[in-house]
């Protein structure tokens, strides 16, 4: 099923809800187990994947938008689920270049072959490091990659943000890429 089906399926009630329910768990879960696995038990990842779902279905009827603006706001509701669980438990949360990171290994095809496996591992350890290592040292920068990437906004609405024409956007942005790529060079062993 496709995502504007489980959205049309979510504004709706009765089978039409619970079979966008289960496709959207059958599409999604993997990879949001992936998201909220770093950091937290099993027993605690499904506990928060069960609340992103809650909110999602307790959202859907309301929400209006397409399947883009739909994803974006699966991430976000994901996102938040996770920050208030390590707000509450008083945990460090790890820190992601990408909310739409990778299936977990075990549901990979190569997770049978463990030298990818690690590889893969410390690779996205080494990412997470290095970014939250740039975002401390270029908080601005880190928040304004932050707003391209994982909240997908565009240079326009950027440019808004920051009191910047376009073009001064533009440039700011590849600049901040840059410097985050000197943090990332590190993380090219592992490929």
């Amino acid at each position: 099923m496709r995502i504007a089906l489980i959205v049309e399926g979510l504004k709706g009630d009765g089978l039409a809800r619970r079979k966008a329910v289960e496709q959207l768990y059958d599409q999604k879960v993997g990879k949001l187990f992936g998201f909220l696995a770093r950091g937290t038990s099993q027993s605690e990842v499904e506990d928060l994947a069960h609340e992103v779902l809650i909110r999602i279905i307790q959202g859907g009827p309301t929400f209006e938008g397409g399947p883009r603006q739909f994803m974006g706001w699966f991430w976000t509701v994901a996102r938040n689920v996770r920050t208030d669980f390590f707000r509450k438990t008083g945990r460090r949360e790890f820190v992601e270049f990408e909310d739409d990171v990778a299936m977990p290994p075990s549901d990979r095809a190569d997770a049978k072959n463990p030298e990818l496996v690690v590889r893969e591992n410390l690779f996205r350890l080494c990412v997470e490091q290095a970014y939250e290592i740039f975002g401390k040292t270029f908080p601005d920068r880190a928040q304004t990659l932050s707003w391209q990437v994982s909240d997908q906004l565009d240079i326009n609405e950027i440019a808004r943000i920051l009191g910047r024409t376009e073009g001064a956007t533009r440039e700011y942005l590849s600049q901040c890429r840059k410097k985050l790529g000197t943090f990332l060079d590190r993380c090219r062993q592992y490929r």
